[in-house]
Formats: C-alpha cells, sequence, structure tokens
C-alpha cells in the first residue's frame, strides 16, 4: 500500500518496487514482459517505457471526490470528515447473468478476485478528498473496457443517468429535466413500469427543493429488484454453468475447479442495444475501486462505512466528473485530527492516452 499524501505517492512509485497489480497493468499497457516489469521501480524502467509511451501517462492522475451520509430524516447529504478512502486495485473474473425479460440489466457472481490497496486519502473537514491514481492503470481500465462487447456502455446508473439517458441532457440540466411533465412516462416506456413506479415515488418521498436536495435526489441510485431466481442458484449450479461456458471461452479447468464464489453483484446496465447470452463469462477485468473507513479512536478498529463494487467508476467516460461516496451506515464521532492538505496531489488531470496505437490486447 502507497500512502498518497502530498506527492509522496509519485516518490514512492519512482524508487520503490511496484505494487504486483501496477507492475501488470503497466506491462500490459506498454507491451513489456510481465517479468520485466515485476519487482522493479518506476524510476529503473523509464528508458525502456519513454519509447512506447508518453511521459505524462507515467505520471499520476488527479481524482478529486466526497465522502457523504444521508441526514435520516430530511436526507439531505451531509459530510463525513476525517474518513479515510482506501484505493484498490483489482481483478475479477465474473459469470454475467442477463434474463431475456430484463433487456436493460444484468447481474454478476465473481468467480475469482484478486485486490489490493494503492493509495489513501483522507477527508477534509467539508468530507471532500483528492487522490492520486497512476495514469497507466486508468488507461488498461479503459482499453480492457473498450475492447470487450461494448463493456464501456455498462454502468451502475443514479438517477443522474437515467435523466441523461432519457432526455439526452447534461448533468447541469438535470434538474429540469425531472420537472418536465412526461418524464415519468418516457420512464415507463424505456425503464418499464416497476422501474417507472420505484422513480415515482422517489420524486414524491424526497421532492427537490434546496441544491442540497436536488443533489442528494440525482445520486439516488436506481436499478431493479434483484429477480428471484438469483436465490436459487447456489454453487453447485454455478459450477456446473461454469463448466458448461469453459470450454467455449478458453477457461482453464483449473480456474473452474479454484472458483469461490462471491455474492451477487449489480445490476449493471447496459442498455437494450447489447444483446447477451443469458450466461457470459467475464475474465479478468481490471477496475480501481474504493472504500471508505472510519477511525473511532481508542484503539479500535476502523469501521467499514463505504465499500465500492466494481464498475462504480466509468473510467472509460475520458474527464471523471467529482466522485461521490455515500456511507451506508451512520459515521461514527471520527476523532482523526483533520489536515486539509492530506491527499492533496497534482493540480492538473490530462486525459490519458497512448503515445502510439496500443498494444494488442488478450482475449
Amino acid at each position: 500500500m502507497i500512502d498518497s499524501q502530498v506527492g509522496t505517492l509519485q516518490t514512492a512509485l519512482n524508487v520503490s518496487s511496484l505494487p504486483a497489480g501496477l507492475a501488470a497493468r503497466l506491462a500490459t499497457v506498454s507491451g513489456l514482459a510481465e517479468r520485466d516489469v515485476a519487482g522493479r521501480s518506476l524510476a529503473s524502467l523509464r528508458h525502456r517505457l519513454s519509447p512506447v509511451l508518453q511521459a505524462d501517462l507515467l505520471g499520476l492522475r488527479r481524482i478529486d471526490g466526497r465522502v457523504v451520509r444521508k441526514h435520516p430524516a430530511t436526507g439531505a447529504l451531509q459530510p463525513v470528515p476525517g474518513a479515510t478512502v482506501h484505493v484498490e486495485d483489482t481483478d475479477g473474473s465474473f459469470l454475467l447473468y442477463s434474463p431475456p425479460q430484463w433487456p436493460d440489466w444484468s447481474w454478476l457472481v465473481p468467480f475469482k478476485v484478486r485486490r489490493e490497496e494503492i493509495a489513501i486519502a483522507h477527508t477534509d473537514a467539508r468530507g471532500r478528498f483528492s487522490v492520486g491514481i497512476p495514469r497507466w492503470d486508468v488507461e488498461a481500465i479503459t482499453a480492457w473496457r473498450q475492447g470487450r462487447i461494448r463493456f464501456s456502455d455498462f454502468s451502475r446508473p443514479r438517477l443522474r443517468d437515467v435523466v441523461k439517458d432519457l432526455d439526452g441532457c447534461s448533468c447541469d440540466s438535470a434538474e429540469a429535466a425531472i420537472r418536465k411533465a412526461d418524464f415519468l412516462a418516457r420512464c415507463r416506456k424505456r425503464l418499464g413500469r416497476p422501474l417507472a413506479r420505484r422513480i415515482e415515488s422517489l420524486l414524491h418521498e424526497q421532492p427537490a427543493g434546496t441544491a442540497e436536495e436536488i443533489e442528494s435526489l440525482l445520486e439516488t441510485p436506481i436499478a431493479p429488484e434483484r429477480p428471484c431466481a438469483l436465490a436459487e442458484i447456489g454453487r453447485p449450479e454455478l459450477l456446473e454453468i461454469l463448466k458448461a461456458v469453459a470450454g467455449e471461452h478458453g477457461i482453464s479447468p483449473q480456474v473452474v475447479e479454484e472458483a469461490d464464489f462471491g455474492p451477487w453483484i449489480g445490476p449493471l446496465w447496459r442498455g437494450s442495444h447489447l444483446v447477451l447470452k443469458l450466461w457470459t463469462p467475464l475474465l479478468d477485468a481490471p477496475d480501481i475501486t474504493f472504500r471508505v473507513t472510519g477511525d473511532r479512536g481508542k484503539g479500535v478498529d476502523e469501521e467499514v462505512l463505504y465499500s465500492g463494487g466494481f464498475f462504480d467508476v466509468a473510467w472509460n467516460q475520458g474527464g471523471i466528473p467529482d466522485l461521490t461516496l455515500t456511507a451506508f451506515r451512520e459515521a461514527p464521532a471520527l476523532r482523526r485530527s483533520l489536515r486539509p492538505e492530506q491527499g492533496r496531489l497534482l493540480a492538473h488531470r490530462p486525459k490519458p492516452r497512448f503515445a502510439a496505437a496500443p498494444p494488442a490486447m488478450a482475449a
């Protein structure tokens, strides 16, 4: 794990051996053999990387965000100061379940997952944080998503994203879009009646008034209830499904035998333009995920306030807006001394890019 406080991440990458996950991603992006990158520092690799990658791809990309919680009575978003934001480099292999009666949605069950913490930051008095992430890590994720079954279209939508999809509007005009008379009618046509009723109920329960209330409303996750059929699919059934698709997709028997199925993830919104089989394997999906903990002091272990999942951030969409991480439980009385400058890195955030054509990506 590398602490991202005040530029120390870049220094650490230059002088210390790269974490295993970051080294593997750098090898993928650069075309170097993984064995030539493993155990090396970034500084020691620059002479080999400079001919194939632009120099800025070896730097950091600054990601800004905030950690909030909903007021139990009003639903307004409140900042969570003094929390620790953990940045995790992750890889996962999944079985995608895409039932035909849900043309816009897919659910995932992981059978192989690797996580590695690569950076941390701390929230200031306003709940805000900044963290530096290696640009080649983001580039590897972007290249992977854009090269597979239009996976760049997958997302975990909030009401803001649904509004944008329905109305073709910018996030700035989302407030006006939800006030249009035909908004719910278009929701029913695009998303189906059950989810449209959920949105209608949400609008009635949490009417948008102040700027904070509007922001809270637009940040609400929107997704259908999980199909009841998933509760009836246990490990034996999943193992048989994985065996059935393994040969067609080149999954080794060893991976099948070592499969460790986790809890269902999703749904992910794929859009009805992307038609998938009922079961689709997804192998070695790279991602960067976030976890937030709060220190309660007096030697008590930190409590997990937020644990993000795969595909929460659309890394492949170019400019990433400020992240909003909403605590799923009451944040404890945090006692960490606040340092507003903590975690502040690089003042600019150019879009990562290749110097030349990207290397071929394995299927």
